[in-house]
């Protein structure tokens, strides 16, 4: 293909971006308006209405303003690719765009109906299945990806029955990140990918993988397919949905990529967060790791998760640390019951406290329950309202960082999934461990996963080449893709305290566009750099377990020393190997934070590990 006709194509390409956001701002003003008149309509004369007039009017209000959201989250990048095909039995081609919203007007269809796999098909025959309807065959002509940033093309390519695939255009773009927030993966999707998200929706789900191969990435899309597909959204978009999350910085994380992918009204929680809901113990604070030094915290959660294992059966009073004494007393040490006193005088609660206490609620109270409000209409326009007490169901449930749950935890959660039609997702590597005594094997919380049930992602697409070989050659069996990104040799320094200050002072300097995370196994590690988000918008200092989920640009691992591997072989055999093998997880967990720039702050090589 000459420059001439690439040239062309692109121009053609430019057009028809333009044509459709005019044809989306147009649209655009006449749903403003009609929301207008029903916004005017509810305001002046709501209390004359029947009420079904008003609930109509709501309804009708709520979906024009849903249309607006998904239309202004269309118009930066109104699609990702074009498909040009012939039906069987058709002598006209047909056009169609897919894209994260639907705009049918121009024939532009979401990602999740079931034309959509044209996109992944090579131009010839294709032939797909739509439920209800049968086959469709044809013929796949031509074929355009798209990459469309505000507006403009940053990356296209093309090919047809009669060419094979060729770039048309790329511009030079910036893989920094400004924010958490997930690249959009939907158009960069293999067709093996998307089989998984479209795989039958009943039942268990694994999704699996080492850092940076898009395990996350992956699940949401199939919680946003399951939820707005026309297969499944009559079921799963009535449902409630809630998303597991480790902490408040990936919630908040989530928050923003959802909406992206035209998901609404799902619950982001971690566990002790709706634990707590469930218990209403609102007035109690969480607390993560309870102890003074890191040898006291072992054996103190080691014991109480002892104790999780042969839970007593006694009643659930209105007093929780009566409760907690009663389980705990048979496997707690002088030094754990004083512990546990300093948790009484702080009114705190920690995920083996949280664990045990809904295990007994929910023996006792033979399960979770919520209120539910049912509206209906009475004679006369008034509405009657009233609240039915009503099992707590999920019909989408996805457990991120599974590997970081108590077996007890996910046993928990399980009760609340619809038993007929339950979708539950794990997300997580089980060799990523960041906490004790989590999750080891599926068989302890009754799961086994067939083949058609389970996908299992091998590399990592985010790191460089020098980040991962680095990694590799302290012993970590990690796979290497052909074709990945290079970037500097990783920088292991051995320096003193005031030099190494200095040292990540003047990383930061020279990166101060992209996103730095200073992390560390412990807080007491991270102290001297922790004034430096006073200079540095773009610092996050965490520890390791923090930063599990997250990804920087530039990674610098501070406070390695023996001390950071030392096994607690005074508590017992099966708790030291419980923490060298987390411990071995947390390194893993902090070197395949870094997409670009690695720098490890002690003689890290050298250390047995």
């Amino acid at each position: 293909m000459t420059e001439e006709m690439k040239e062309k194509m692109l121009g053609t390409a430019k057009a028809d971006v333009s044509r459709v956001q005019g044809a989306i701002t147009g649209h655009l003003v006449g749903l403003q308006e009609k929301a207008t008149v029903l916004e005017t309509d509810l305001r002046d004369n709501a209390p004359k209405m029947r009420a079904d007039d008003r609930i109509l009017k709501e309804r009708m209000l709520n979906i024009t303003e849903r249309k607006q959201e998904a239309l202004q989250g269309l118009y930066p990048s109104p699609y990702f690719v074009k498909c040009k095909v012939r039906f069987d039995g058709e002598t006209e081609s047909r056009t169609f765009y897919f894209a994260k919203f639907a705009f049918v007007e121009e024939n532009i269809f979401s990602w999740t109906v079931p034309a959509s796999v044209l996109r992944f098909e090579t131009p010839g025959r294709f032939d797909y299945e739509i439920k209800d309807v049968g086959n469709k065959k044809g013929v796949l002509l031509e074929k355009e990806q798209y990459m469309i940033t505000d507006g403009r093309i940053v990356y296209m390519t093309s090919e047809s029955t009669e060419f094979a695939r060729e770039l048309i255009f790329q511009e030079y773009f910036s893989q920094h990140k400004s924010t958490f927030i997930l690249p959009e993966i939907v158009e960069q999707m293999e067709k093996a990918q998307d089989k998984v998200i479209r795989a039958e929706p009943q039942g268990s789900f694994l999704i699996s993988g080492p850092a940076g191969s898009g395990k996350t990435t992956l699940a949401l899309h199939r919680a946003a397919y399951l939820i707005q597909s026309p297969d499944t959204a009559d079921y799963y978009a009535q449902r409630k949905s809630i998303i597991f999350v480790q902490d408040a910085s990936t919630r908040a994380y989530f928050g923003q990529l959802l909406p992206q992918l035209g998901i609404h009204n799902v619950q982001i929680t971690t566990f002790q967060d709706w634990a707590r809901e469930q218990l209403k113990l609102f007035e109690y604070e969480y607390i993560v790791r309870p102890g003074t030094t890191e040898s006291q915290k072992d054996a103190y959660e080691f014991q109480k998760y002892q104790s999780l294992e042969q839970l007593p059966d006694i009643s659930y009073s209105g007093n929780p640390y009566k409760i907690l004494e009663e389980i705990y007393r048979k496997t707690f040490t002088e030094e754990s019951f004083w512990l546990f006193e300093e948790q009484k005088h702080k009114r705190t609660l920690d995920r083996f406290d949280l664990t045990a206490l809904l295990h007994i609620y929910i023996a006792e109270a033979g399960g979770l329950f919520e209120e539910e409000l049912s509206l209906s209409p009475k004679k006369g326009g008034m509405v009657l309202r009233r609240l039915d007490k009503v099992p707590l169901v999920y019909g989408c449930m996805i457990l991120d960082e599974v590997q970081n749950f108590l077996p007890q935890q996910i046993t928990l959660l399980k009760k609340c999934i619809d038993r007929k039609n339950n979708s539950i997702m794990y997300v997580g590597d089980l060799a990523q461990q960041t906490r004790l005594c989590t999750l080891r094997d599926w068989g302890a919380v009754g799961e086994e996963f067939l083949e058609d049930r389970a996908v299992i992602l091998h590399k990592n697409y985010r790191s460089t080449r020098q980040i991962m070989e680095y990694i590799q050659g302290l012993g970590f069996p990690v796979e290497i893709p052909a074709g990945m990104k290079v970037g500097p040799q990783v920088a292991e320094k051995v320096l003193e305290a005031s030099a190494e200050l200095a040292y990540i002072t003047e990383v930061v300097s020279r990166n101060s566009g992209v996103l730095v995370g200073i992390l560390a196994k412990t807080e007491d590690n991270l102290a001297p750099y922790y004034h430096l988000h006073e200079n540095f918008s773009n610092i996050h200092v965490l520890t390791i377990n923090e930063a599990q989920g997250v990804e920087f640009d530039v990674v610098c691992v501070v406070g390695v020393n023996e001390g950071m591997f030392a096994q607690a072989v005074a508590l017992g055999p099966m708790l030291a190997e419980q923490r060298a093998r987390v411990n071995r997880d947390l390194l893993y967990v902090a070197l395949t934070r870094a997409m670009n720039e690695l720098h490890v702050l002690g003689p890290l090589s050298q250390l047995k590990i």
